[in-house]
C-alpha cells in the first residue's frame, strides 16, 4: 500500500503524486499576500514618480514666472495717457484712495473724488490742486523759453469736483452719479477703490460693522459699476 501510495480505506489506488497536486484554480499558500505585496511595490513607485514629475512642473512653472516677471521689468509696455481725460476715485479721502488721485493729477486727468468724509476728502481735493497749479506754471515757464510746445496740452482744463458718497448704499450711489453724469460728463476711467476693514475677529465684530463691510467691500461695487461702466463706451475709457 506504501509502494503504491493506496490511501486507507478507499479502494481507489491513487497515486500519491497526484493526492499531493492541488485542484485547478486553487492557490499555493502565501500566493495572494505575494502579489498583493507586488502590486503594493508598483503603486508607492508610482505615486514616488508622480511626486517627481510633480516637484519638477512646479519648479518650471516657478522659474518660468520670474523670468517673465523679469522680462516686464526690463521691457515696459506703453503707458496710456489719461491726459484730459475724467477719472472717477471711490474712497479718495485717504489711504490708497488719495494717493491714486494725486498720481492721476501728475498725468494730467480730471478727478472726480467720492468719499463718505467730506473734510478728508476735500483736504485731497487741495492737494490736487496745488498739482495742477505746479503743472500749470511749468507749462507757462516752457511757453516762454519757446522748448516746451508738444509737451504742453493747451486744451485740457484741468479741475478737480468732489462729492460726498456712501458708497454702500444703494441710493445714494444712483443719485451721485446721475449728477456726475450731468455735472461732469461720461466717465473714462474707474478706480473703484473705497472700502473698510474691520480690525476685529469675528467672533468680537459687531453685527453693525460686519454688515457694513460687506456693504461697503462687496455690494458698493455692483451699484458703482451698473452706474458707471455702463456708460463707458468709449474707445479710450479703462475699467
Amino acid at each position: 500500500r506504501r509502494a503504491l501510495g493506496i490511501r486507507a480505506g478507499r479502494s481507489r489506488l491513487v497515486p500519491a503524486a497526484v493526492t499531493s497536486a492541488p485542484a485547478s484554480g486553487a492557490q499555493l499558500p502565501g500566493a495572494g499576500w505575494a502579489r498583493t505585496r507586488a502590486l503594493g511595490s508598483c503603486g508607492a513607485r508610482g505615486v514616488a514618480m508622480n511626486i517627481v514629475v510633480e516637484f519638477f512642473v512646479v519648479t518650471f512653472k516657478v522659474l518660468w514666472a520670474f523670468v517673465l516677471a523679469a522680462a516686464r521689468w526690463l521691457v515696459r509696455p506703453k503707458e496710456k495717457s489719461v491726459a484730459g481725460q475724467v477719472c472717477l476715485i471711490t474712497g479718495a479721502g485717504s489711504g490708497l484712495g488719495r494717493l491714486f488721485a494725486l498720481e492721476f493729477a501728475r498725468r494730467r486727468a480730471l478727478l472726480v473724488l467720492w468719499d463718505i468724509n467730506t473734510q478728508s476728502n476735500e483736504e485731497t481735493a487741495g492737494m490736487v490742486r496745488h498739482i495742477y497749479r505746479d503743472l500749470e506754471a511749468a507749462d507757462a515757464a516752457a511757453l516762454q523759453a519757446g522748448n516746451g510746445e508738444e509737451e504742453i496740452l493747451p486744451h485740457c482744463n484741468l479741475q478737480v469736483f468732489t462729492y460726498t458718497c456712501d458708497v454702500g448704499k444703494r441710493e445714494n450711489v444712483y443719485l451721485t452719479a446721475e449728477r456726475v453724469r450731468k455735472e461732469v460728463g461720461e466717465v473714462s476711467v474707474l478706480v473703484n477703490n473705497a472700502g473698510v476693514v474691520s480690525g476685529h475677529h469675528l467672533l468680537e465684530c459687531p453685527d453693525e460693522l460686519i454688515e457694513r463691510t460687506m456693504m461697503v467691500n462687496c455690494h458698493a461695487h455692483f451699484w458703482v459699476n451698473i452706474n458707471i461702466l455702463v456708460f463707458m463706451t468709449g474707445p479710450s475709457s479703462v475699467r
